[in-house]
This record gives structure tokens, sequence and C-alpha cells, in this order.
């Protein structure tokens, strides 16, 4: 009678599961499955944030937003268990463990440099652009503009001397001097 490992017995087939996810076959599965996935949810999110346009209380829309956090989850585990071994090997002075770590620290600084530098100009140049549209030039002209919008709108007529063609002069001597236009003689 041929036994039977207590393994097998104990866990049943979580233990001839347990074997598979060890193989090479499986880890390639999932991590092409991994690779797959990721655009998948990229576009699924911008579909259902975008062009779907589905309100903040949707089910879709929390459920994508699930599955998000579960993928980035799954990716920082996987991150983090090869950085456990990394750092084992490295406290067993294992053949080749300094190199290793030289490289992937290597590789990071290559990989992060050019993003944080991205990220850097990407921010400074939306804050100067958001500034120029913010500035108290900017702000008088339309606050003169809305004035004089509604000034015209209940004003009605267009004789010499009315209320519209003096407040129209206005408004030109007005943009002029906040864009520093010579006035002229209207």
């Amino acid at each position: 009678m041929a036994q039977r490992s207590h393994l097998r017995s104990a866990y049943g087939p979580f233990a001839a599961l347990d074997r598979w996810r060890r193989t090479r076959r499986a880890r390639n599965f999932g991590a092409l499955g991994l690779v797959v996935l990721g655009p998948v949810l990229a576009v699924a999110t911008f579909l259902i944030i975008g062009p779907f346009s589905q309100g903040a209380a949707s089910l879709s829309l929390r459920l994508i937003l699930l599955a998000d956090l579960i993928y980035v989850l799954a990716i920082a585990a996987l991150v983090l268990t090869q950085v456990g071994r990394l750092i084992a090997a490295r406290r067993a002075k294992s053949a080749g463990s300094r190199l290793h770590l030289r490289l992937i620290g290597a590789f990071a600084f290559l990989a992060l440099t050019p993003t944080v530098i991205v990220a850097l100009f990407a921010g400074l140049t939306v804050n100067v652009g958001l500034e120029g549209w913010f500035s108290d030039r900017v702000r008088q002209v339309v606050a003169q503009s809305s004035c004089f919008g509604r000034i015209s709108k209940v004003c009605s007529g267009g004789g010499e001397g009315s209320v519209h063609s003096s407040v129209s002069a206005y408004s030109f001597h007005g943009f002029a001097a906040v864009f520093r236009l010579p006035a002229s003689s209207e």
C-alpha cells in the first residue's frame, strides 16, 4: 500500500494546486495574465470615467475601481516578494546577490530619473500656464467684461450719446488700460 504524504492528506486538492503554482508554466501564465490585465483595466477605467460618464455612486465605477485596487495590490505583493527574496539572498551571502542588488538599483535609478524629470517639468508647465489664466490683469478684464455685458443687456438703443455707445467707448479704454494699449480718441 502506497503511503500518502501528510501534506496531500491534510490539504487534499490544494496541495496539488500549490505544486502547480510553483512550476514555471504557472508563473509564466500568471505573469502574462497580469501584463494583459493592466491595459484592459486601464481602458475599462477610462471608459467608465470618461465617455460613459458614470456617476460616482454607480456600481460599475465602484467595481472597476475595486478591480484596479486589487490589481495594484497584487503587483505590489509580487514586487515585495521579490525584494524579500533579494534581501534574504543578500543576508545569506549567496553568489551573485550583491551584483543582482547593484543591477536592480542601477535600473531603478535609470527608470525613475526620467520619470521624475518629466513629472516635475509637466507640473511646472501646468502651474505656470494656469497662473497666467488667473493673474490680476485677466481677472480685471473678466470683471469688466461681465460688468459691461450686464450693462449692455439692460440698456438697449444705439444712437449718439446713448448709454450703449458710452459703455462701448469706456470698454475700449478699460481694455486699453489693462493691456497697456495706446488709447484712441474715439
